[in-house]
């Protein structure tokens, strides 16, 4: 059973993930080339999961894999309520798979005009909004594959399971065609949930400054770390 305990954001367990990059001076498996950090040499990326200001799991990864890929890795005990990152750990399923779990989602984005103004979804048709400040892009699209119920329940089991990781299962989702009918239901699974968060976190001042705390903690790890370390 996993470890749950009140926490002081929001009086939920409120937890965040970010990537920190490092250069490597021996050439690791995971080492990878990124001019924008670390010039023509190679280097990994640390993610860590910290739950109030106190790292629970950390992955290394290559400088080239998407970090929303690894975002709610969680192989320990502790369950979180709310986890948030920044604009990087955002996808197309991620609210989806939390979700589906227990779990809310709650990332800061880089511009939320934009991200509003391009991902908000709504029942009736756009035009149908008149004059609202704030009105959705598009419909959701009617599923078969949802409406089936084809999210697989296999995948489902093996990430409550931990016989799985969430970084395997969006990898070969990834390798997927765009008409898969598991890829699109969960596409259109997560605009939904998604869009109910945009909302809330426009209404919400208490979510925003909460989501923003979560977020500088992960931040000043990083910065101890960085502080800390000695000969890369």
């Amino acid at each position: 059973m996993g470890v749950r305990f009140r926490g002081d954001l929001g009086d939920a367990l409120h937890s965040s993930s970010d990537g920190q990059k490092f250069e490597t001076s021996i050439h690791t498996l995971n080492a990878r080339h990124s001019p924008k950090y670390f010039g023509l040499k190679k280097g990994v990326v640390s993610y860590t999961l910290v739950a109030n200001n106190i790292p629970i799991n950390a992955y290394i990864i290559g400088a080239n894999e998407h970090e929303s890929h690894y975002l709610f890795n969680n192989t320990t005990d502790i369950q979180p309520d709310i986890h948030s990152t920044d604009t990087h750990g955002a996808n197309e399923v991620n609210f989806a798979l939390l979700h589906l779990f227990g779990y809310q989602f709650a990332p800061r984005y880089k511009d939320l005009y934009d991200k509003v103004r391009t991902s908000l979804v709504g029942f009736k048709h756009p035009s149908q909004y008149g004059d609202a400040i704030i009105s959705p892009c598009e419909r959701p699209r009617r599923s078969s594959s949802l409406a089936n119920g084809t999210i697989s329940s296999a995948l489902s089991c093996s990430l409550a399971l931990k016989a799985t990781t969430q970084s395997t299962i969006l990898s070969r989702l990834s390798a997927y065609a765009r008409n898969n009918r598991t890829k699109r239901a969960l596409w259109e699974y997560d605009n939904l949930i998604q869009s109910l968060y945009l909302l809330n976190y426009i209404d919400s001042a208490s979510l925003r400054q909460n989501v923003q705390r979560a977020v500088n903690r992960g931040e000043s790890y990083h910065q101890l770390r960085r502080t800390i370390s000695y000969a890369n």
